[in-house]
């Protein structure tokens, strides 16, 4: 398996800081040059050794996207800490959890969290998501050794059990797609990135680890602006990006609000990159339409492997309706053989392929075998060589980006007594995505929605919480007797009656 030359964090650590230059920005004030980011950074990095903070050793980052975390992470990776970091708005139980099931000696967090969560750790750090000024400093000591294989990154995905799986991802695995990217769309110093995706969701190692090798500037966007149309495109806007990667439902948003037609903020841009979601016709035609229309990329590959296919649009579509391709292979990547008409299954290995999957303290991943992993995406190769995403094996869905399993929502949802069937869809809706819709049998007439939502809010995310439930009288079945999923979701969307929220 062909790996990186040289590892991205030891690119970021040999890099000369430029105090006159820019590394983090947020907020409507909120600035912090490269001089001061990397002695911030290699301050808190030193404060972690003098703990007894060693290589592989686990540190939790729970905190709202800000420069705390930013710096907190590139910390943990320069004294060879595994960095896990996980969605501090999740619920406080889910939290507790994973807190729980990853067994990290440190966990830095915010006050409010502190209050809120009862799991506990060795070492407990309390700070606000942007009171950098106040991260513990010790003097910095030589980096940590490391290779290829070493543990890195541990991210979370969605358990169809209900129990959240980690992720783990090695330095090997980040530089290899940091080093693609960075030579792909020519990545310099003089780019400028503004940074959408939360930094549990794997778009932001481009916007965070490749922005920070390079020396480029980026906008670290809170959740909350990354949420709201006007919010994304005010930011966007004001940061005048050379580079976005955001998933097309928010590249949807900004093209609705005219961001691409004529707005001052997207005329520096020089590339769009997406990825998360199957990217249409509507949204690649609003993107290049434009004079000066930057270049576009759709870029595909799950949490596992990061990218490991790209088709760069340079073709207007001609229709809104087309689902664009996910392009071909990455080099280095392989892939079981796909051809003809017939979709088949996505199994690659490469590079960026994960270490594997972590559930318990400590416990050594379970690797894939020979480090290949079957993404349970069905694809299929066109006449012109291009891979075309056809749908899933199984009963995950992407939203915004983010991977859902509908059984977790279900299973969920059938462990409250007043619940007697539940079954989880997405529908096409009007609006800019489609919605989320909980179908559920009552065991208990008295059950109301709001009771039902409550229960789902304390167990899952927030991208896993449904727009609608819909209380049904019965689930239409099929000859089998098992649910009809399609003849439900038919139903769902033309029914008006179903509670949304």
């Amino acid at each position: 398996m062909t790996g990186p030359d040289r590892l991205f964090i030891d690119r970021l650590l040999a890099r000369q800081p430029d105090a006159s230059r820019i590394s983090l920005r947020w907020g409507t004030e909120g600035v912090l040059d490269q001089g001061r980011s990397a002695a911030i950074r290699d301050g808190f990095a030193g404060w972690l050794a003098q703990i007894g903070i060693r290589r592989g050793d686990r540190i939790a980052f729970v905190l709202p996207k800000g420069p705390v975390a930013a710096l907190g992470i590139l910390a943990a990776f320069r004294a060879g800490a595994v960095a896990i970091v996980l969605d501090s708005e999740a619920p406080a139980p889910r939290l507790d959890q994973m807190i729980t099931d990853f067994v990290p000696r440190l966990v830095v967090t915010t006050p409010d969290l502190t209050a809120a969560l009862s799991s506990r750790a060795e070492h407990w750090l309390s700070l606000a998501s942007d009171a950098y000024s106040e991260m513990p400093f010790a003097a910095p000591r030589q980096p940590a050794v490391l290779h290829a294989d070493s543990p890195a990154l541990l991210l979370t995905t969605s358990g169809s059990t209900g129990r959240p799986k980690g992720v783990l991802l090695s330095h090997g695995n980040l530089s290899a797609f940091i080093d693609w990217a960075t030579a792909t769309f020519d990545l310099t110093a003089a780019d400028r990135f503004v940074s959408l995706a939360p930094f549990h969701f794997d778009l932001s190692v481009l916007d965070l680890y490749a922005s920070q090798m390079i020396g480029a500037e980026v906008y670290l966007a809170s959740a909350a602006e990354a949420r709201m149309p006007g919010s994304v495109a005010r930011i966007t806007a004001a940061s005048r990006p050379t580079v976005l990667y955001a998933v097309p439902t928010q590249l949807q948003m900004l093209a609705t609000l005219g961001f691409f037609a004529g707005s001052p903020g997207a005329g520096a841009l020089r590339w769009v990159l997406s990825a998360g979601e199957v990217l249409t016709g509507k949204t690649a035609r609003a993107i290049l339409g434009g004079e000066g229309a930057p270049r576009l990329a759709n870029l595909y590959g799950p949490t596992e492997t990061n990218v490991v296919a790209c088709h760069i649009v340079d073709v207007v579509p001609e229709s809104e309706d087309e689902r664009l391709p996910i392009g071909t292979l990455r080099d280095h990547v392989k892939a079981q053989p796909v051809s003809g008409a017939a979709d088949a299954t996505l199994v690659v290995d490469g590079p960026t392929v994960m270490l594997g999957y972590v559930t318990g303290p400590q416990d050594p991943p379970s690797e894939p075998t020979p480090r290949r992993y079957d993404t349970g995406d069905l694809v299929r190769r066109s006449a012109d060589g291009l891979l075309h995403f056809c749908g899933r094996k199984d009963r995950q869905i992407k939203l915004r980006g983010f991977r859902i399993e509908l059984e977790e929502i279900e299973t969920v949802a059938l462990a409250h007594p007043g619940v007697a069937a539940a079954v989880a869809v997405v529908i096409n809706a009007a609006g800019p995505r489609p919605q989320l819709v909980l179908a559920v049998i009552r065991a208990d007439g008295s059950l109301e929605a709001s009771d039902l939502l409550a229960v789902l809010k304390d167990a899952l995310p927030r991208s896993a919480i449904p727009d609608r439930i819909a209380f049904r009288a019965e689930l239409p079945q099929s000859s089998t007797g098992k649910t009809d999923r399609v003849a439900l979701r038919d139903q769902i969307e033309g029914d008006h009656g179903a509670k949304k929220f």
